[in-house]
């Protein structure tokens, strides 16, 4: 299993992509959480999935004052390789690579 035919949907609206472009849509990044934000080309609407090595999780925040990730579903990339740094997140897979700003 890779990035390229594994899927992620939006919270929003249940549009369903491909983990590569939900990679190449993210914009920001939250490196000591290891959570990225990427916008659904669909609606619009913000998403965030969390990111391990060999892992993508499917979820949201929640929580007040500080926000927590509530997993909805694991997604097996075993060849994504994550580097948590303080300012991004680096993705590698295949021969693909992402770096995601940190806010």
């Amino acid at each position: 299993m890779n990035v390229c035919d594994q899927y992620v949907g939006c919270n929003e609206c249940q549009h369903e992509m491909p983990v590569r472009e939900a990679f190449d849509r993210a914009s920001r990044s939250w490196p000591f959480q290891g959570w990225i934000w990427f916008k659904c080309p669909e609606c619009g609407g913000g998403n965030h999935l969390l990111v391990r090595d060999e892992a993508v999780i499917e979820g949201y925040l929640d929580g007040v004052p500080e926000p927590s990730f509530v997993q909805k579903r694991r997604i097996n990339a075993g060849d994504l390789r994550v580097t948590l740094q303080s300012d991004g997140i680096k993705l590698r897979a295949l021969n693909l690579q992402w770096v995601i700003p940190s806010t």
